[in-house]
């Protein structure tokens, strides 16, 4: 009884995603949703990726190391016990409900739009934190080794912007 009720559950769910995706549009929607190409190439993904884990370490280890190693292992501890949690979770929904799109699909066709809309949002936000994050820390790292101050960088840029441009 409980497997025809999951069974019932997930055949409502599948039909409720596939009918939401599976609608008819015109050819005029689909042609002016034409993804362009992009200017990122394979090189600009790589570095950005090793900067990205760069000054991730920098800003996450560094911080956690000056409280000391053991308040950083226990930290790390419950963080690897997280990942393991929600690596169980996608593994689990990914054999339940046989589509692609990762997190953001699983939600939206288990929770409804509303939950796939802010997850959304915190997908978005979290890329624009870590693109931001990236930055910053880059932009001290060199900052440092040019033995720079955030005046003088602004005044240079002030210079260029005026005179070289």
């Amino acid at each position: 009884m409980i497997a025809n009720k999951k069974k019932n559950i997930l055949e409502r769910l599948n039909e409720k995603f596939f009918q939401a995706i599976l609608t008819n549009v015109d050819e005029n929607y689909l042609k002016s949703r034409i993804l362009r190409p992009s200017w990122i190439s394979k090189p600009h993904l790589i570095l950005f990726g090793i900067g990205m884990v760069i000054s991730g370490e920098f800003a996450a280890w560094n911080v956690g190391l000056s409280y000391g190693w053991g308040s950083l292992a226990v930290s790390t501890i419950i963080v690897n016990i997280y990942f393991w949690c929600l690596l169980l979770c996608v593994g689990e929904l990914s054999s339940a409900l046989p589509f692609s799109g990762g997190a953001l699909t699983f939600v939206t066709a288990t929770m409804g739009n509303v939950f796939g809309y802010i997850l959304g949002l915190v997908i978005f936000m979290q890329t624009l934190l870590v693109y931001s994050q990236t930055v910053l820390i880059v932009g001290n790292f060199y900052m440092s080794l040019a033995n720079l101050t955030l005046d003088q960088i602004v005044y240079w840029n002030a210079f260029q912007e005026r005179f070289l441009e």
